[in-house]
């Protein structure tokens, strides 16, 4: 089996911190008879694959289901055994959602459907065979178990709860609006070039001329005009 993962740590919201609390919580403990060793039973790949089967038959998080006993030995010893006709006994502790008594009744009723109508094992061997754990004995046990005993104790768990921190939630930076925009200005520049002031220059002088000329057939004229009126009334 390859290592799990490290757990996903909790989300925090801006001014709190996650902070552990210690509560007293109920446990439903029954115990199931599984066709497998005891020495199958204490490897720590079937104790996942039994808790996560048993979990997911109750529709629970694997966190809340645990392996307590293996044939009434706690499973943190690590003890042999050879395998025995009726099977091994799995002892588990599945914590209720709350201390209520209506609730850890629900439970164990839970419980008792689950392993009469056959859920558990299928879970357990679907949990066993992804884990890489399924033996030949358990995948061909029957489905449906008899009606398990079921007591209650409590234990002690560690919960993590938002509590509001001291040090402040950082504000937003002021929003700077943006600068209005400015009017664009066009200057057009006129160039002339010195070809141009030629050829103006040159329509200027020929303008020039042409008065020139305009004013000189004027001012000959007049005098003709007047001869020419002398001579009509001269007797």
């Amino acid at each position: 089996m390859s290592p799990s993962k490290a757990p996903t740590g909790y989300p925090t919201l801006a001014g709190y911190a996650m902070v552990a609390k210690e509560i007293e919580v109920k446990v439903v403990e029954t115990s199931l008879n599984f066709a497998i060793s005891a020495a199958e039973a204490n490897n720590p790949g079937m104790q996942l694959a039994l808790s996560q089967g048993m979990a997911a038959s109750l529709g629970m998080d694997a966190s809340k289901v645990q392996c307590t006993h293996v044939n009434g030995v706690p499973t943190t010893r690590r003890l042999g055994g050879r395998k025995l006709g009726s099977g091994t006994d799995i002892s588990f502790g599945i914590e209720s959602a709350s201390n209520d008594a209506a609730q850890v009744e629900a439970l164990k009723e839970t419980v008792k459907q689950a392993a009469q109508e056959g859920s558990v094992v299928s879970n357990v061997q679907k949990a066993a065979n992804t884990n890489g754990v399924l033996v030949e004995s358990l995948k061909n046990m029957p489905t449906a178990m008899p009606e398990p005993t079921m007591t209650e104790s409590s234990k002690t768990t560690e919960v993590y709860e938002p509590v509001r921190s001291n040090t402040p939630a950082p504000s937003l930076a002021p929003v700077t609006p943006a600068p209005p925009l400015k009017p664009t200005t066009t200057t057009t520049t006129t160039t002339t070039t010195a070809s141009q002031w030629r050829r103006t220059g040159s329509f200027l002088s020929a303008w020039s001329v042409v008065v020139l000329d305009s004013s000189l057939s004027l001012c000959a004229s007049v005098p003709c005009a007047r001869v020419a009126r002398a001579r009509k009334h001269r007797p």
